[in-house]
Parts: C-alpha cells; sequence; structure tokens
C-alpha cells in the first residue's frame, strides 16, 4: 500500500472519530475555534450537558485513537517501522503561545516574529518563579511554523516545515483576528513549576494574557496543576473547551 493511501485512511478515520464525538445539537466552543484554527491536535470539547451534570473528564487526549490504530494497522503490513511514526504525543498536550499578527502590527513576516518574541520575552509579564535561582528571567521564545508535539507523522510529512523555520507570509487571517495577519506563530510557553505569589495558575495565567496584545493566544492542557482540562487564555479571560447548545 502506498504513503499516499495510508494518509488518506488516516485522515478519514480521524474525521469520523471527529464527526462521531460532536453531538449534532452542538456546536463548538470558542476554544475550540480557536484551536482548530491553530491547528492544535489532541484537544476536544467537553459536552455542556456533561458540566451541567458535574461530570466532565479531560479534554486532551494523548493520542487520537482512530488516527493512530488505523495507521498503525496499515503501518506494520506496508512500511514496517513506519508505525513508529504515530508516536504519543500531539500538540493538544504541550502548553505554547499561538500568534496571529495583523498586518496592522508588522510590515513582514520577520518583523511579526521578532515583535511577538519581544513581547513573549519581557520580563514584566511574568511573576518571579521560587524555581529561578539567580532571580532573572531567562527565558527564550523560540518560534515555530508548526505546533509544539507535533513531532512524528508530520515531521515525516512536514520535514522542512518541522525543522527549518521560515517566516510567516500575510495571510488571510481566521475570523476572530479579522483582516490579514502573519500567523499562525507558535512559540513553547515555559513550564511554570511553582509561582511566588498566593495566586493560582488560572489568576497568574490570566494577568500574562492581559498584558499581551489580543493576537497572541495561550494554549495550556491543563488549567490548574492537578486539572487535565484545556483552556486558551486572552487579554485575560479564560475560555474552556465546553461545547454550546446549537442557537
Amino acid at each position: 500500500m502506498t504513503l499516499s493511501k495510508i494518509v488518506c485512511l488516516t485522515l478519514a478515520a480521524a474525521v469520523l472519530a471527529g464527526c462521531a464525538s460532536t453531538p449534532s445539537d452542538e456546536v463548538p466552543s470558542e476554544a475550540m475555534k480557536i484551536s482548530s484554527a491553530a491547528g492544535l491536535q489532541g484537544v476536544r470539547d467537553i459536552s455542556y450537558r456533561k458540566v451541567q451534570q458535574g461530570s466532565q473528564g479531560p479534554t486532551v487526549t494523548g493520542k487520537t485513537r482512530a488516527f493512530d490504530a488505523t495507521l498503525s494497522y496499515y503501518a506494520i503490513g506496508a512500511a514496517g517501522g513506519m508505525v513508529d511514526l504515530a508516536g504519543q504525543n500531539v500538540s493538544g498536550g504541550y502548553r505554547q503561545f499561538v500568534a496571529w499578527v495583523p498586518e496592522s502590527e508588522a510590515a513582514s513576516g520577520e518583523e511579526a516574529v521578532a515583535k511577538t518574541k519581544a513581547l513573549l520575552e519581557d520580563s514584566s509579564h511574568w511573576p518571579e518563579l521560587q524555581n529561578n535561582l539567580k532571580g532573572k528571567w531567562a527565558w527564550k521564545a523560540d518560534p515555530r511554523r508548526m505546533p509544539y508535539g507535533d513531532n512524528r507523522l508530520d515531521t515525516f510529512l512536514n520535514p522542512v516545515k518541522s525543522f527549518v523555520f521560515t517566516n510567516p507570509a500575510l495571510t488571510e487571517a481566521p475570523s476572530f483576528i479579522g483582516g490579514k495577519a502573519y500567523g499562525p506563530i507558535y512559540f513553547s510557553a515555559p513550564e511554570v513549576v511553582t509561582w511566588t505569589r498566593s495566586k493560582t495558575n488560572n489568576q497568574n495565567y490570566a494577568r500574562i494574557s492581559k498584558s499581551l496584545p489580543g493576537w497572541i493566544y495561550l494554549y495550556t492542557p491543563n488549567i490548574e496543576t492537578d486539572k487535565p482540562v484545556a483552556g486558551i487564555y486572552n487579554k485575560g479571560d479564560l475560555l474552556v473547551f465546553v461545547s454550546q447548545p446549537k442557537p
């Protein structure tokens, strides 16, 4: 079986799995719309009915079962070691920033990346951390053109895009951005082990996102350290992955 047929079968399985998990009388959350536009894999909405019943459950999956099962099944017989490309992690399991820089904010893709990088590395956006022995914030925001975590099958299919960073072109932005923008651009968010202030991660991330432009989104697979429910922070607001009833 050819690689193209394997990929087609795999994608078809993923689409079918997605359709089966979305009730016809519900619509995706705003968080889901943003993550879909960003191409983040492995995150899904919780049905609002489950939330009302008090039984949420996790929204982040380590693997897309139908996708990986199909790939593994055909790869074992057709391509041997290719089965390892399925991987155990997808981008939905990684905290990261996603930016769409409006054309009014930058004159080129290079300027868009530099501006976003400077904003993220600004120490005034971050609280002091107990795990920083030198008392200085030295985290560096390294850009990527693919989401963090998609590092096996996507790397195999898009080796240049995965390993060689190229400045983004000006394209039509998602509806929640509007107009044209450079992006999406991905930046891995730092792992915050311990906060020095008596605030929760929610409060700190809300404060950080409030100080950043509205075209920068902070995705996190867990809104607290012990809860696997995903969320997106934007301008101080937390958007959770909970579907809504269809109007």
